[in-house]
C-alpha cells in the first residue's frame, strides 16, 4: 500500500464538532483506493458507532428526534 492522500472529516464527539485528517491508501496491485478510519468510525457518517449503539440503549432518550435521524440513517446506507 502507497500513500495516496489525505482529507479531513467531520466528527461529532461530546456534541462538538471536529476535524480528523484521513489517510487515503492506494494499493498498488488493483489501483483502488481505501481509507485508514479510527476504530469506532461508521464510512459517511459523522457520529460514531459507539454514540449510536448509546442512544439506541437510552431509553429516556428514544423520543427524540436523534433517534429517528439514526434509524433513518441506518436505513439509508444498510439496506
Amino acid at each position: 500500500m502507497i500513500i495516496h492522500a489525505y482529507y479531513d472529516r467531520y466528527v461529532d464527539i461530546f456534541d462538538r464538532n471536529h476535524t480528523i485528517r484521513i489517510l487515503r491508501l492506494k494499493c498498488p496491485s488493483c489501483n483502488s483506493t481505501h481509507a485508514v478510519l479510527i476504530e469506532d468510525t461508521i464510512p459517511y457518517s459523522i457520529v460514531s458507532f459507539d454514540i449510536i449503539i448509546d442512544v439506541l440503549k437510552n431509553k429516556d432518550f428514544l423520543s427524540s428526534s436523534h433517534v429517528s435521524f439514526i434509524i433513518d440513517y441506518i436505513s439509508f446506507f444498510w439496506r
